[in-house]
């Protein structure tokens, strides 16, 4: 079946991701359809590897951050593949883990930094969806911070 691995990745996602919401109130799903859809897009545009793969990383880069998860978790994510699997570990930024480390790690995985600067894009899209000003102005500075991190 055509990405059959993708749709096994929308089927934890819809587990990981199950009535958590983002900052908005908008189901956080959604953001991941959108980044997964944008990392499948750039990947094509680039002809940076196989396109699948980079969707795959882009629906489940918020899978691991925010929820606890076990042995079972992983090795579901380790049948993706290896180089799926550490990039979606790239992408998770672990509770005690500093931001600036964090940033680093993403960008020694390519496909992990490709897919991170789609998320930073789709994030910065959606800043107008935050009712705090507070809020908005924190994630901004967080992103620009990121991007240039980065080298976007």
């Amino acid at each position: 079946m055509f990405y059959e691995r993708l749709a096994a990745a929308v089927e934890i996602a819809a587990e990981r991701y199950a009535g958590v919401v983002d900052k908005s109130g908008v189901p956080i799903i959604c953001h991941a359809v959108e980044v997964s859809n944008a990392a499948h897009k750039y990947c094509v545009e680039a002809g940076a590897g196989n396109p699948e793969d980079y969707a795959i990383v882009g629906m489940l880069h918020d899978a691991y951050e925010d929820a606890p998860y076990n042995e079972g978790d992983m090795m579901r994510l380790v049948e993706f593949g290896e180089e799926i699997f550490e990039a979606v570990m790239a992408m998770t930024k672990g509770p005690e883990e500093d931001y600036e480390t964090y940033l680093a790690g993403v960008a020694e995985c390519p496909m992990a930094l490709a897919v991170k600067m789609v998320d930073i894009e789709n994030n910065t899209g959606r800043l107008h969806m935050i009712e705090d000003p507070a809020t908005a102005a924190r994630l901004t500075a967080k992103y620009k911070h990121a991007t240039a991190v980065l080298g976007g």
